[in-house]
């Protein structure tokens, strides 16, 4: 039987590797950096394009969050880059900043109130664009009787400007949209707690 101890000779032996030191240690790190970022961001695109053609509801502020992460991940792939290249990246810079601001934009639609009233009468509802005021049912309502002319009952709507100024002068804008960031529309006991805690 052979001895594989008495085939090879102690000074046919491998010697350890060192850690790499210096540059190429500093070059392999940011390569290392750049690989990891890349997978998370093709992930996050990935999670991204399913919830848009996969049919599953999802919410504004879960897409927010996973941009973020991809907003992230894509600064740190332009860091490793420079890291590598030792050249002058402003233009990589430049463009994620125009994308990332018009994609900011896209997450906070500008909205001009028609009317700061905080009611407004069904006669004076009479357009689609009035009914972005008073929110569907009440807008509906309205429109059945000023514009198609059917019997409707007498009534109000509240608007989305008092909506407003309520959640703002009670300082709940912010805290119900942190409570709405990682929230899955797919699970009614999640959003059951969710509400409630809200309410709370």
């Amino acid at each position: 039987m052979l001895n594989l101890f008495n085939f090879f000779k102690k000074e046919d032996a491998c010697t350890l590797l060192a850690p790499l030191e210096g540059k190429q240690a500093e070059r392999y790190r940011h390569f290392r950096e750049l690989l990891k970022n890349n997978y998370l961001a093709l992930h996050l695109l990935a999670d991204l394009e399913e919830a848009y053609y996969g049919g599953k509801p999802f919410t504004l502020q879960w897409v927010r969050m996973k941009y973020q992460k991809l907003f992230e991940a894509i600064s740190n792939i332009i860091s490793s880059f420079e890291g590598l290249s030792k050249k002058d990246i402003s233009s990589l810079i430049r463009a994620r900043d125009v994308i990332g601001n018009t994609i900011e934009k896209e997450f906070c639609p500008g909205f001009e109130f028609l009317s700061k009233d905080i009611v407004i009468p069904f006669d004076v509802i009479t357009s689609a664009e009035m009914k972005k005021m008073t929110g569907s049912k009440a807008g509906n309502l309205a429109l059945i009787r000023n514009v198609l002319g059917l019997p409707a009952p007498d009534g109000f709507a509240v608007t989305a400007y008092a909506f407003q100024q309520f959640m703002d002068a009670n300082r709940l804008t912010e805290p119900v949209a942190k409570e709405l960031e990682e929230l899955s529309v797919e699970s009614g006991e999640e959003i059951e707690r969710v509400s409630r805690k809200i309410i709370d």
